[in-house]
């Protein structure tokens, strides 16, 4: 067997094994991205050994093939090509070998101590822009019975302020006077910041889907129009007499969500000041 012969054969084997192997990661990736948890574990554990392996695959193909290259040796069968292989060949790629995992190790460390990412978002101080009567006709001191819940939620990387509200509007007026008889008003409100790109796209997208499944038994079907800033793209979701207004808008690693309303004639919802208040804290 020549030495072209067995490069040849060992090309045709790397990148065999190179395009399986991919195939293979990628398919992992495909299964767990749209996941934190998996999202986390393929991140921090499965993508440094797989860039580990990608990269001492490679190595040791270039070693390969410059050994065989310029042997002298008379080759019998292909198996027989891997004594062309110098001790300062193998040294190369156990040092590679070596580089890589540290590196690789540095990746995991990394990435696990971004999972703990539990700061508060630095805009803070424009949360109070988002309340039910900075964003609607209700003009109500609402009393501390009402349901509220503030917490910080992980997705991975990334940190997420959520508020979950939901008021009684029961005795309670309208800034024009209007006094309510019975009722409710909700404000859902989501403000994520440094989302990896892979992950705000699914995220986005499946926010998106569930806009609309509130809506799927109420005969007054929603309105959609297209939110397109800058830097920022996003929708707007509301109701014909605007008593609910949904506003989604993300750009390359945040998103905001805010949804605000009642029942119908219950309150008005000033489109325009929910989305600019998104696009504030999306800015913040």
């Amino acid at each position: 067997m020549t030495n072209n012969v067995a490069i040849v054969r060992k090309t045709i084997y790397t990148l065999i094994y190179l395009i399986i192997f991919s195939a293979f990661i990628y398919y992992i990736y495909y299964r767990s991205y749209s996941f934190p948890l998996s999202g986390m574990i393929f991140s921090v554990l499965i993508l440094p050994i797989s860039i580990l392996i990608f990269i001492r695959k490679i190595i040791q193909y270039i070693v390969y093939v410059l050994s065989v290259y310029d042997s002298d040796i008379e080759f019998t069968k292909y198996k027989d090509t891997k004594s062309a292989i110098s001790e300062k060949g193998q040294k190369i790629v156990k040092m590679s070998t070596l580089i890589t995992l540290i590196i690789s190790f540095i990746m995991c460390v990394y990435a696990g101590f971004s999972a703990l990412y539990l700061k508060e978002p630095p805009n803070s101080e424009l949360m109070s822009e988002v309340t039910l009567s900075n964003l609607s006709n209700i003009d109500c001191d609402f009393s501390d019975s009402n349901m509220r819940i503030k917490d910080l939620k992980i997705i991975w990387p990334a940190k997420m302020y959520k508020d979950l509200s939901s008021y009684s509007l029961t005795g309670k007026r309208t800034k024009d006077g209007d006094k309510f008889e019975t009722g409710r008003a909700h404000l859902i409100f989501y403000n994520i910041k440094n989302f990896p790109k892979w992950y705000l796209k699914v995220y986005f997208k499946t926010a998106y889907e569930d806009m609309f499944k509130g809506h799927m038994l109420n005969e007054q079907e929603p309105i959609t129009t297209e939110i397109n800033g800058d830097d920022y793209y996003g929708y707007c979701v509301y109701k014909p007499d605007d008593y609910e207004v949904q506003v989604l808008i993300a750009d390359g690693h945040n998103l905001v969500y805010i949804s605000v309303g009642a029942g119908p004639g219950l309150t008005h919802v000033y489109k325009e000041k929910v989305i600019n208040t998104a696009a504030s804290l999306l800015k913040g």
